[in-house]
């Protein structure tokens, strides 16, 4: 909100050109309804962006994931319409939302190895029964692979630090 920002954005912008920023920078209703949606169950204000930071999506989101997103966590989809990259936003805070993260990432097909090692492992903290288990499930095949890079990007950094004392004995 334009009565939020710092004394310098409102030197430099006026409140319309604010609210028209908002309204064109980034896409923050990702479904086409008013209000309230009897098809889809959820209503227009539950799949708006609350907080000022974005989760990167690497690739553009189906209708489906969307509506999941929305109806299943408490985040939305969001379009940088400049750049056309799209994101994770959240629709809450004030608390660990780390699962809720993490299940979103999972409907849209892949958690990011550095969310995984950050999801709370604690049930029923946003995410129980099921979808607690296929995230936790998930969250170790994330960990599983990210260890088995690290262990070979050691092994690599071990083999160019013994070829270089190699080298430099060479030239002693």
């Amino acid at each position: 909100e334009f009565e939020n920002r710092s004394k310098k954005d409102k030197e430099d912008y006026t409140e319309e050109q604010f609210e028209d920023w908002c309204k064109d920078g980034f896409k923050t209703s990702n479904v086409n309804y008013r209000d309230y949606c009897e098809d889809c169950d959820i209503s227009e204000d539950s799949c708006e962006p609350m907080m000022n930071y974005a989760y990167p999506l690497h690739h553009e989101p189906t209708e489906e994931e969307i509506l999941r997103v929305v109806k299943e966590t408490s985040l939305t989809i969001i379009e940088n319409q400049d750049t056309g990259d799209w994101f994770l936003g959240l629709c809450g805070g004030g608390m660990d939302l780390s699962q809720s993260i993490g299940y979103a990432y999972l409907i849209c097909g892949y958690i990011p190895d550095a969310l995984a090692f950050n999801v709370s492992s604690q049930y029923g903290l946003n995410i129980s029964g099921k979808k607690y288990f296929e995230l936790m499930n998930k969250v170790i095949d994330s960990l599983q692979n990210s260890q088995e890079a690290y262990k070979n990007k050691i092994k690599r950094i071990k083999e160019a630090v013994k070829e270089a004392k190699e080298k430099q004995k060479q030239k002693e």
